[in-house]
């Protein structure tokens, strides 16, 4: 890092400058919280084991629960960067694992379901009115990029 935050590193406008490989790509995975955390961590070593691919994590701000989370990616030896820089920097493809903040990567966006809940049938409670669908959790309507 250097002494404003930012991270120097195989990204970026000078990403490629004294690059060793051609044609390497850039995945920057976006990380929400620790559940999304070990989702990502099923599935990040799939591009990570490619050495044409450089992967770069960071951590999206737009959640409560991310409290640990970039002690987490630290502690496993992650490249990080912050989320400011990332939202600066054009990558060929980001992953994630939450929806908040995605909109400010400049990238096409995977998005993954982050754990057991996302595309269980929710709960009814019997009430007055007339029976209702029953919603399929992590399926909203507004999450889904056209």
């Amino acid at each position: 890092m250097t002494g404003d935050g930012w991270s120097i590193g195989p990204f970026g406008l000078d990403g490629g400058k004294g690059a060793t490989l051609s044609g390497l790509r850039t995945v920057l995975v976006v990380v929400h919280h620790l559940t999304a955390a070990t989702r990502l961590a099923d599935v990040a070593p799939l591009v990570e084991r490619d050495r044409r691919v450089q992967t770069v994590y960071t951590v999206a701000p737009s959640s409560a629960l991310a409290a640990g989370t970039a002690r987490h990616l630290a502690a496993s030896g992650a490249l990080t960067i912050p989320f400011a820089q990332a939202a600066q920097t054009r990558f060929d493809l980001a992953v994630a694992a939450g929806d908040g903040g995605l909109e400010r990567v400049h990238a096409p966006v995977l998005m993954l379901q982050h754990g057991v809940g996302p595309g269980k049938l929710g709960r009814r409670w019997d009430g007055a009115g007339p029976p209702a669908a029953r919603p399929v959790a992590g399926m909203r309507r507004e999450a889904f990029v056209a």
